[in-house]
């Protein structure tokens, strides 16, 4: 099937339905009536971006680019915590939690603050 080409620019309030794929050969972004963005796709990068970032750039989002995705976690901009695709925990800041727990730990051992466990 032949496509054609027939807008330069599209401005929608409102919504869209795509019965099949929807194609983009360029830069792509959806944003709320508010204008934070929901979704980007930026085909120079193969970066695909599904969240929620206002203009002041707080909220979080889930980012896929390539074959690795990572959620991240905004306030005004700074990065604050990431949670890789390899499950690997990146926080800007405190961890607090009602427990932690070793692998392989046990009861008369403890974890110190350089990350290594001793036993009591």
């Amino acid at each position: 099937m032949a496509i054609k080409k027939i807008l330069t620019n599209l401005e929608i309030d409102g919504s869209v339905t795509a019965d099949g794929v929807l194609t983009v050969n360029n830069d792509f972004h959806a944003r709320d009536s508010g204008g934070d963005r929901l979704i980007e796709v930026i085909a120079s990068s193969q970066k695909v971006t599904i969240g929620d970032i206002d203009e002041a750039g707080y909220g979080n989002y889930y980012e896929v680019s390539g074959t690795t995705g990572i959620s991240k976690w905004l306030n005004g901009g700074v990065e604050k915590m990431n949670l890789s695709y390899a499950g690997v925990l990146d926080v800007a800041g405190n961890v607090q939690s009602t427990g932690f727990v070793k692998d392989g730990g046990t009861s008369s051992q403890f974890l110190k603050a350089n990350g290594s466990v001793d036993s009591k």
